[in-house]
């Protein structure tokens, strides 16, 4: 539109020089994106499931528009570049050691990832703080490689997992809370199995409902629907399914720690296991790959 301003780049300086700056760091991607879109296009049904990434993207990604600072007079807190399923965010540090970027970009992602995961995709990714540029055109950084790194080995399931550099972050904003769980990250991050801290996306459910017009059983019925549809659809192939498996975990830890959702909305994955099977005829005159 003509006479519109842009928000100024905020890692740009007053000459308009790029810069360094230490950052809050995101990236982020569809989990299985490359294998929804040759399965639709196969079948016929490209245009299909491209009206719905599109509808559900544009959906999920209003939650990462933010054009005001956390306080008034600071300049648009973040940058954000999409490229095919892949999606970067710098957030530059103003305040102590990162803490409140962390606390409103980890919110951000949590509605983000589960307004996605309800309309069918899994987000899979990585938060760091470091150093950073963006513009429109490139990302650049020592903190852009080490959320991408871990996103590629960390993340692994459906999950957006912190690095060493922002639970470093976190760390120093727990000492100033007498409890933990009096800080926003007691219900905002979870620690898994492995160890490895990530986004407590599920916790969104409730302020789901007040912006969108579900009720929170409504979502997690969704949730567990789409989930036992992918551990169907995936029964036959373990290194993809073992990722839903992960899901449905999640999924029913949060049913049971919350009051609202009973055995009802588990996930069952009973009748939905990988078995061995016995040798088949079929199998017997194949050639051996």
């Amino acid at each position: 539109m003509v006479g519109e301003m842009r928000p100024r780049n905020p890692y740009l300086d007053e000459a308009g020089q790029p810069q360094l700056r230490r950052s809050v760091v995101v990236f982020v991607d569809i989990l299985g994106y490359q294998g929804m879109t040759r399965r639709a296009i196969r079948s016929g049904d490209g245009q299909g499931f491209l009206r719905v990434l599109r509808e559900t993207f544009s959906r999920a990604f209003a939650h990462l528009k933010i054009t005001e600072g956390l306080w008034a007079g600071e300049p648009a807190p973040w940058t954000v570049k999409t490229f095919s399923d892949n999606i970067a965010i710098g957030y530059p540090i103003l305040h102590r050691a990162g803490e409140a970027e962390l606390a409103v970009i980890t919110r951000r992602l949590g509605e983000f990832q589960l307004e996605m995961t309800l309309g069918g995709f899994f987000i899979r990714g990585a938060v760091a703080v470091g150093d950073l540029y963006m513009d429109d055109q490139m990302v650049f950084g020592p903190a852009l490689l080490d959320a991408y790194d871990a996103e590629q080995r960390l993340a692994r399931d459906p999950r957006i997992v912190l690095t060493e550099s922002a639970m470093q972050a976190l760390r120093d904003e727990l000492k100033r809370y007498p409890e933990a769980g009096t800080s926003w990250h007691h219900d905002a991050i979870l620690c898994d199995a492995d160890a490895q801290h990530f986004v407590n996306y599920l916790d969104g459910v409730v302020a789901y409902k007040r912006e969108m017009g579900y009720s929170d059983r409504d979502a997690m019925a969704r949730h567990r629907e789409i989930i036992t549809k992918r551990l169907t659809e995936f029964a036959s192939d373990p290194p993809r399914w073992v990722k839903y498996v992960w899901a449905a975990g999640y999924h029913n830890c949060f049913c049971e720690k919350s009051p609202d959702f009973g055995d009802d909305l588990r996930v069952d994955i009973s009748d939905i296991k990988v078995r061995p099977a016995r040798l088949s005829a079929e199998s017997r005159n194949k050639h051996d790959v």
